[in-house]
C-alpha cells in the first residue's frame, strides 16, 4: 500500500508505533464502554499529549510487538527514508474547519501533484 501511494501521488509516508494506551483508534476498535470513552474524550478529541511536540521529542518504541526480522525491516526502512531530517507537513491541517474540507483539499493537491510532477 505505501509503494502504491507514493507511486501513485508523490509523497512519502513514515509509519511510527503507538501504543494502544496512547492511540485514540484504539478506543473505539477495542470495544470500550461509554463510560471509558466520555473518561478518554480528550484523548479521542486531541490525541495523545505528545502530538503536539516536535517530532522528535515524540516517543519511540522498541518494536516488540513485531518479530525480530519485523523489526529490523521497520527500523532499515526508517533510518534509510528519515537520515536524520525533520519533514514538515505537507498540508496544514489546522487552517481547515471540518474534516469534509481537508478531505477534498487534501484530494485535490494530491491529484494536482501527481499530474503536473
Amino acid at each position: 500500500m505505501k509503494e502504491n501511494f507514493t507511486k501513485e501521488f508523490g509523497v512519502d509516508i513514515y509509519y511510527k508505533y503507538i501504543p494502544s494506551a496512547e492511540n485514540p483508534v484504539d478506543l473505539l476498535s477495542r470495544s470500550v464502554s461509554l463510560e471509558k470513552f466520555k473518561v478518554k474524550l480528550d484523548l479521542w478529541t486531541y490525541g495523545p499529549a505528545w502530538i503536539v511536540q516536535e517530532p522528535e521529542n515524540w516517543p519511540t518504541s522498541t518494536l516488540s510487538c513485531l518479530s525480530p526480522e519485523n523489526q529490523r525491516y521497520v527500523e532499515n526502512v526508517f533510518h534509510s527514508t528519515i537520515s536524520g531530517t525533520i519533514c514538515k507537513p505537507l498540508i496544514p491541517f489546522d487552517r481547515f474547519s471540518s474534516l469534509d474540507k481537508l478531505c477534498h483539499a487534501t484530494t485535490f493537491i494530491f491529484k494536482f501533484v501527481n499530474k503536473y510532477k
